[in-house]
């Protein structure tokens, strides 16, 4: 890829900040969203809004585009997102300041 022709795109109806492409070519995307009816997948980490002001979204597109997974990280009251990486096992490592995070730290 030169970069000279468009691929794909998408848009994703929340703010979007950090952006990575796995070695698979998947793009994963996270950012920070206040809507309830995210298009959150089955056997998603954290399948429903955890409240609040705003909770961190993760979203993995294929290198075709389409919507492979996604989830809610966050808590009852305001989560970010400051950056994405991949770990060398190929998980996906999320950072970023929380109010009240129920689901961090887990595994």
């Amino acid at each position: 890829m030169d970069g000279s022709s468009l691929i794909y795109s998408t848009y994703v109806p929340t703010e979007s900040f950090p952006l990575d492409v796995d070695s698979a070519g998947n793009a994963v995307v996270a950012g920070a969203t206040s809507d309830p009816n995210f298009p959150v997948g089955a056997g998603a980490f954290q399948p429903e809004y955890g409240g609040g002001k705003s909770d961190v979204y993760l979203a993995k597109f294929s290198p075709s585009g389409q919507l492979e997974a996604s989830t809610y990280l966050g808590g009852p009251q305001e989560d970010f997102v400051s950056s994405i990486a991949f770990g060398p096992n190929g998980s996906v490592v999320v950072a970023g300041p929380s109010s009240l995070c129920s689901t961090c730290n887990r595994t």
